[in-house]
């Protein structure tokens, strides 16, 4: 089974949609390792993985046109966020004037508040919240072409009409994750503006922030694990974090393959100073350049006066 993640070229007349913050137009591009993730976790599954993405390569609608002509992918994947809406819908009526029976799956926090939008024909799956357990049991189940629409966590046409499936719980285990992905974009340059040495790339290792601070916005991964969690639980989810071992063995790995600089994009990642001294001293040990990408400035949100 070939599956590709598409990143697809702005087609709403806008600068292309920041997918990993989620909430603004692209400034300086980042790395969206919440897909990568994805996209290791099916390699390691042992399909066939590719990944396209169309705006950093600065191409338009007609080269993914081009594109679509001669792909033979029975999947696609697209990492949708609140500002690429309109973006992601004209591509999947791109998609569909090519490959009619293609499977396609949308992720992210627009698909999990906007499943009505992107969900339009009965090849169209949309993924809510946390995605990795989804998407690998949905992909499964096509694969062996048994019946997927039971699978938790997902929205779909049943007869013309939305359903949407019950929550699936969180993963309580970040550590059974793989790496992201990294190869697929190798060939792309990404830079922060805090950090000289190159190549740069981020590093994810918890989901959440325990605080209620109204002024902040989550991260794309973030925002559709809350959205989901919050519809049958009426609160934020709790944090999960990758074990110390986990992290330094990714630390480890990033500078063995040549990365000089990194980002931590936690939403709070420095919630927990018993693990935050072992990961900054692995930092040291491996000689990375460390940044944060803003992820600090809750740590006091309990005392905060624009709480909610």
């Amino acid at each position: 089974m070939k599956i590709t993640f598409i990143v697809p070229p702005p087609l709403d007349n806008e600068k292309p949609a920041e997918r990993t913050a989620g909430c603004t137009r692209v400034v300086y591009p980042m790395p969206n390792i919440y897909e990568l993730i994805v996209a290791g976790l099916l390699e390691a599954e042992g399909y066939d993985v590719a990944y396209r993405d169309f705006a950093l390569d600065k191409y338009d609608q007609r080269k993914l046109e081009e594109f679509l002509l001669s792909d033979q992918s029975d999947c696609y994947l697209i990492w949708t966020v609140n500002l690429s809406i309109q973006t992601d819908v004209l591509a999947l009526q791109i998609i569909r004037k090519h490959r009619e029976n293609a499977q396609v799956l949308f992720l992210g926090p627009g698909a999990t508040y906007f499943p009505q939008k992107l969900v339009c024909d009965n090849n169209v799956i949309a993924v809510r919240g946390e995605p990795e357990q989804t998407v690998k049991e949905v992909i499964g189940l096509i694969n062996s072409r048994n019946e997927w629409r039971h699978c938790k966590g997902i929205s779909y046409l049943k007869d013309g009409s939305l359903c949407n499936n019950p929550s699936r719980p969180l993963i309580t285990d970040l550590d059974i994750l793989p790496f992201p992905a990294r190869h697929f974009i190798e060939k792309y340059h990404f830079s922060n503006p805090k950090l000289k040495a190159h190549p740069y790339t981020t590093v994810l290792t918890s989901r959440n922030c325990p605080f209620q601070c109204i002024y902040c916005v989550p991260s794309s991964l973030t925002f559709a694990r809350e959205i989901e969690y919050k519809k049958e639980n009426r609160k934020k989810p709790p944090v999960s974090f990758r074990s110390v071992g986990n992290i330094i063995a990714e630390l480890d790995l990033l500078a063995q393959s040549g990365y000089k600089s990194i980002a931590f994009i936690d939403d709070n990642f420095i919630v927990s100073a018993k693990r935050l001294r072992p990961i900054c001293e692995a930092v040291k040990k491996t000689q990375l350049q460390m940044g944060l990408s803003g992820q600090s400035r809750c740590h006091y949100g309990r005392n905060c006066q624009n709480t909610r």
